[in-house]
């Protein structure tokens, strides 16, 4: 079991991946921005985190470089939620040290088979 933050911006995505990742035994916590989720890593020291890339204010890529200079959230597993995979994506995942890429919608085998 692994303690999962889901950062998403949409509602319907959070809820999907709650229910997927609590059906897969993980305990999960949902923040709907960048900020607020560097806040919560900072508080509840997750073993994964799902980020999605496309989020208003502050996009996945802005929020995983922040969280990549953060003492003790830095080397946390990051999981990119996306809709679109093309070679910018899988760049920028491989140069901030991306565990894996999930693509939405996501289905539970392919979102439990990253964590």
């Amino acid at each position: 079991m692994a303690k999962v933050l889901v950062i998403d911006d949409d509602s319907m995505n959070q809820r999907m991946a709650d229910f997927i990742l609590k059906k897969g035994n993980h305990e999960t916590r949902l923040a709907g921005s960048g900020q607020q989720g560097i806040e919560m890593m900072l508080q509840e020291k997750p073993d994964v985190l799902l980020l999605d890339i496309e989020m208003p204010d502050m996009n996945g890529f802005e929020t995983l470089e922040k969280i990549r200079s953060t003492e003790g959230i830095q080397d946390t597993k990051v999981i990119f939620l996306t809709g679109t995979v093309d070679e910018h994506v899988k760049e920028e995942a491989a140069r901030l040290n991306v565990a894996a890429i999930v693509e939405k919608p996501f289905k539970a085998p392919e979102l439990l088979g990253a964590i």
